[in-house]
């Protein structure tokens, strides 16, 4: 049996509004949760990550959280690692605070240069 063309004006309309109510949800979803980026950037001996809101910084780490005295992450990778880790604290209400035991889950290399 052959669908009219009213069934069908009616079927695509309604998934369109459908579609539009969608869309809508989502940028409203997307509205309330904030941009959050890092960015690995060179320190002396090493790297560091900082974490923005948009164009605003909100967390500027020079070095190795929760290792005693100044030492800057070994690679790129590990800076990343726990900047995403940071970020993913900071999108479930967490404090932000990294501790030694975090460090030791994500294998980063905490070269002692003093």
């Amino acid at each position: 049996m052959k669908k009219s063309n009213l069934d069908k004006a009616i079927t695509l309309t309604a998934f369109t509004i459908s579609l539009i109510a969608l869309v809508m949800v989502f940028m409203n979803y997307m509205k309330d949760q904030p941009i959050l980026d890092s960015e690995v950037f060179t320190v002396e001996g090493g790297y560091g990550y900082q974490i923005q809101v948009k164009d605003k910084i909100i967390i500027k780490q020079d070095y190795i959280p929760a290792v005693q005295g100044t030492v800057p992450f070994s690679s790129k990778n590990d800076a990343q690692l726990v900047s995403s880790l940071v970020i993913n604290k900071l999108l479930n209400n967490e404090s932000p605070v990294v501790t030694l035991y975090e460090l030791e889950n994500l294998n980063i290399e905490v070269l002692h240069r003093q």
